[in-house]
């Protein structure tokens, strides 16, 4: 199976792959950035090769996963309404 990128950029990080599927990846990215800026004001040393893997490498098994490329098959345990919304959307 391929796996499937996202390729976005947000504020001065250009060319960012999300590894998870689903069009509201990049969002939740673009979040994650803001946090890990809020650490780093903090003290924390955490450098954007550090954050481009993240983003990139990151799973959660069971969300919007593709299982079968021969019928395409995906599961996803959106559990309330606003991610059943998004995997509707992203269907």
């Amino acid at each position: 199976m391929m796996k499937l990128l996202y390729e976005f950029d947000y504020k001065d990080y250009k060319g960012l792959k999300a590894g998870l599927l689903g069009a509201y990846q990049p969002g939740n990215a673009a979040l994650s950035i803001e946090c890990i800026q809020a650490l780093c004001d903090r003290g924390y040393v955490i450098n954007e090769d550090n954050i481009r893997n993240g983003i990139k490498k990151a799973t959660i098994k069971g969300r919007f996963t593709k299982i079968s490329d021969t019928p395409d098959f995906y599961i996803d345990g959106a559990h309330n309404y606003s991610g059943a919304k998004m995997l509707a959307s992203c269907i």
